[in-house]
């Protein structure tokens, strides 16, 4: 398998090439658990780890290799594995908090063109969490596309309402995996060469997607819950897959949750409606809570802004704003406890 087949551009090429020391190949990354890597190579595919240094020398694991990644690795016991020895730097990077509160960083996918984000036409369209998947693609320097899924499951006028709603919030198109040209709005924009990423909650259909445009059933698929409607997750890691059709796609497990990070570029890209608004508003650092002169607030209660919109903004707003203080925050400890554990180290070395 050429490395052009797996994405890599001639620019990047000639990039990459001055980066790499003597003996040292490149790889992309097409799976990762834990330490332990599945990389795609000019020979084929091959397991590899991070080497020691490269894990010491992380400050988070937004510095280790995740699915996407362009890595330079040594190849070693006669070409059956790789040691990983950097990462090359990304065009774009996918990434969202740490479930259960943490504050870090969780990576889901990087040097990817387009975010599938793929939701359930059987269900209403569920604006805020879109948004969410949106802030998040935009604030990794990614392209958004909605995915509406399961459309068979809908009327003519169902559909077109449903689509209308998520046309409402960006770029979408509909598919169904029942019918023979069901995915043909959704093939038609998977340019090859291009690196894709299928987002969404567990049971909107994604692993069914992709075997559909695989042409074959690679990936295991479980029906959703009747009582709820609500999916099991069949995903459980992160890969990257070719397309027949030379387009490169990254499926993920379904998210139950997706915390913000620092996205605050995300969310001003994402609400560009209330962006364009504030700038109307009397003070410069407004915060379209309480203001007097608030031109954001004057929209909503003048109807020609939807008020959960702007909620939505706000709670993105403040969650953007609060993991941007405690990760400055933690840092800081962090730096600060080492400093004090080196200190007291020398000291016992000079003891002696």
């Amino acid at each position: 398998m050429s490395l052009e087949r797996l994405g890599l551009t001639e620019g990047q090429r000639n990039a990459f090439a001055t980066l790499l020391a003597d003996g040292l190949e490149l790889g992309r990354v097409l799976a990762v658990d834990r330490n332990d890597l599945l990389l795609g190579t000019e020979s084929g595919a091959i397991r590899a780890e991070p080497t020691g240094r490269l894990r010491h020398a992380a400050d988070s694991d937004q510095d280790l290799p995740t699915v996407g990644d362009w890595v330079a690795i040594q190849v070693v016991d006669e070409g059956r594995f790789a040691i990983v020895t950097g990462v090359m730097p990304r065009s774009t990077l996918l990434r969202r908090r740490t479930p259960g509160g943490r504050t870090e960083y969780q990576m889901m996918a990087a040097n990817v063109d387009v975010a599938l984000i793929v939701h359930a036409a059987d269900r209403p369209v569920h604006e805020r969490r879109i948004e969410r998947y949106l802030v998040v693609a935009k604030d990794g320097g990614v392209e958004p596309l909605i995915v509406l899924s399961k459309t068979d499951m809908l009327t003519g006028p169902e559909l077109g309402a449903a689509l209308d709603a998520a046309r409402r919030m960006g770029d979408a198109v509909a598919v169904t995996s029942m019918r023979e040209d069901g995915l043909a709005a959704l093939e038609d924009r998977l340019i090859p060469g291009r690196t894709y990423v299928l987002l969404g909650p567990s049971g909107v259909g994604k692993s069914t997607l992709l075997n559909r445009l695989l042409g074959e059933e690679t990936f295991e698929t479980q029906e959703v819950r009747e009582t709820d409607r609500k999916g099991r997750h069949t995903t459980t890691r992160r890969h990257l897959v070719a397309l027949p059709s030379g387009a490169l796609v990254i499926d993920t497990p379904g998210l139950r949750e997706l915390g913000m990070t620092d996205m605050r570029e995300g969310v001003d890209e994402t609400f560009q409606d209330l962006a364009e608004l504030a700038e109307a508003c009397h003070f410069r650092d407004c915060t379209h809570t309480s203001e007097t002169g608030c031109a954001v607030m004057a929209a909503v209660e003048a109807g020609t802004l939807d008020r959960g919109r702007y909620e939505s903004f706000l709670r993105l707003e403040r969650e953007a704003a609060h993991y941007e203080r405690d990760y400055v925050e933690r840092r800081r400890r962090d730096k600060a406890f080492g400093k004090m554990a080196r200190e007291i180290l020398k000291r016992k070395r000079d003891r002696r």
